[in-house]
């Protein structure tokens, strides 16, 4: 699947973002960031996401220190949520439960440098997993190709996980990691700084169904 992700600091510019991509992209992810799990903020009022009227859903990405905050309640406009992985095991472990309480479907996310093994105790529990490409809580930072590496190991650990990639994905990039074994990328800059942000998510899609991989 392709995700055109936003990550702002503006709600109004959330909004004419989503107006960019929704008749063509079923699912919008949201990065949210409060400036001490990752180098980046963005706005940080998750419950406005409702208010928005849009035919797209969402899915949130949670770079933050206390993601369990964003947990109280159900967001009606949100079907996928994840936090990162380097927040403490017993976060962690929270999170996924609470999560799972509202109906969520669950992910963890990892930063580059943080090894594939952290997962194995909670890979029963997750629906999906999300690798960063980059140096988290930015867009136009260089994609790493050591991702391609670990999307591999993920699969021989747990060959019918969900795997999508967070970062740097441009086309090159998106097929090597379809190659490589994910199933989705979540695209930002590439998306959003085109032209035609409409065009550039279908262009996304058809080097998808060429080179998707199945699980």
């Amino acid at each position: 699947m392709i995700i055109p992700v936003i990550l702002e600091q503006d709600f109004a510019e959330i909004k004419r973002k989503i107006t960019l991509v929704e008749n063509v992209a079923d699912l919008i992810q949201i990065d949210i960031a409060d400036g001490k799990l990752v180098r980046g903020t963005t706005f940080l009022d998750v419950f406005g996401l409702d208010e928005i009227e849009t035919s797209s859903v969402f899915e949130l990405h949670l770079m933050v220190e206390k993601p369990l905050d964003f947990v109280q309640k159900r967001l009606k406009k949100v079907i996928k949520i994840c936090t990162q992985i380097e927040v403490s095991p017993s976060t962690v472990k929270e999170f996924i439960s609470k999560s799972k309480e509202l109906g969520y479907k669950v992910g963890l996310s990892l930063k580059k440098e943080t090894a594939v093994t952290t997962l194995q105790s909670y890979l029963a529990e997750i629906d999906y997993v999300q690798f960063v490409a980059v140096e988290a809580g930015g867009q136009n930072r260089p994609f790493d190709s050591h991702i391609l590496t670990k999307i591999k190991e993920l699969k021989k650990l747990r060959p019918h996980m969900y795997i999508q990639v967070d970062g740097g994905v441009d086309e090159e990039n998106l097929i090597n990691i379809l190659k490589a074994g994910a199933n989705g990328a979540v695209i930002g800059s590439h998306i959003f700084e085109s032209k035609n942000p409409e065009q550039a998510v279908l262009r996304f899609k058809e080097l998808e169904k060429e080179h998707a991989h199945t699980i």
